[in-house]
């Protein structure tokens, strides 16, 4: 049984959550150089519906 429900969590994080490795796209450098040890990091996005509820709410406004 909480094998199947942290299944459903995983499936719900891997729905709302992003993860983006920042090194390649954004180097940190230091004297003209990459500073290899502060590049890596990830940044970490929450995907929501709130835009899309706001819409829906003006339509019904309207």
């Amino acid at each position: 049984m909480y094998q199947i429900k942290e299944h459903q969590n995983e499936a719900f994080l891997e729905n709302v959550f992003r993860a983006n490795g920042m090194s390649f796209s954004n180097l940190i450098k230091n004297y003209g150089e990459e500073d290899i040890q502060a590049s890596q990091r990830v940044e970490f996005r929450v995907i929501t519906k709130a835009e899309e509820k706001i819409y829906e709410i003006i339509n019904k406004l309207q």
